[in-house]
């Protein structure tokens, strides 16, 4: 089995224009750091045209980009500029962000990438080390987010880690829920004033235990407040 270094030299890449749109064993290639700005709560409210900083661009979740320099009389124009292979570990149903010319992009199986978006050149990688069953179980990791200098994201073991937005290391990685109960992500996190929120998935197994909605300090992971999804006995509408 190659290593992830002799993967990433044998991946063919070509350009791809206007292309926009991966802990136990943590391993991070850096070819070269990412060199952004850290990402304000000001940015993210109001995010310059060329970036998407957010699942679907924005805080309005419209899923359209304001720039205009694609329209309907050059879209036939478009052509093939690089590409990239993604891992092939599991579904995958990947939004990418993208913050000043860096590519963000999150791979089945928990991997996540850095690539520089012009030119297609990976900047760093993360992969987790995935050696029980929770990946087989859980469904595609759909999204990540970026905020201060950190890139953030949800595991299939039912936790939340940081990465460093320059090159990629792990910062922390807080458990949320026990995995052995049927507890995963399928959800990455978004950031709502300087909040990291989170919602677990898993309730299709049953136990005695409810679903819930988890706010955390983006800086440590400390879990600041838990939402359930459904009332447990004792809170409010918890006697319905």
């Amino acid at each position: 089995m190659p290593n992830t270094y002799e993967r990433f030299k044998q991946w063919s890449r070509y350009l791809l224009y206007g292309g926009c749109a991966m802990a136990a064993l943590q391993l991070t290639v850096s070819a070269q750091e990412a060199k952004v700005d850290p990402v304000t709560d000001a940015l993210l409210q109001n995010p310059p045209a060329q970036s998407w900083l957010s699942w679907r661009g924005g805080p309005d979740s419209w899923g359209y980009s304001p720039l205009g320099q694609i329209n309907r009389e050059n879209v036939s124009e478009l052509r093939l500029v690089w590409s990239w292979a993604m891992d092939d570990t599991g579904p995958g149903e990947a939004a990418p962000l993208v913050h000043e010319g860096v590519l963000f992009l999150p791979n089945p199986g928990g991997v996540i990438q850095a690539f520089d978006a012009a030119k297609g050149d990976l900047l760093w990688e993360y992969r987790p080390d995935n050696s029980d069953d929770a990946v087989a179980r859980s469904g595609p990791q759909k999204n990540i987010a970026i905020y201060g200098e950190r890139v953030f994201a949800t595991t299939e073991n039912a936790s939340i880690l940081a990465l460093d937005i320059h090159d990629g290391h792990l910062l922390w990685e807080t458990a949320v829920a026990d995995p052995a109960l049927g507890y995963t992500y399928t959800a990455g996190p978004i950031v709502a004033d300087g909040v990291l929120v989170s919602c677990i998935n898993g309730c299709l197994f049953y136990k005695d235990d409810v679903c819930f909605i988890t706010g955390h300090d983006p800086d440590s992971g400390e879990e600041l407040w838990r939402t359930s999804t459904v009332a447990r006995p004792g809170e409010p509408g918890g006697d319905s």
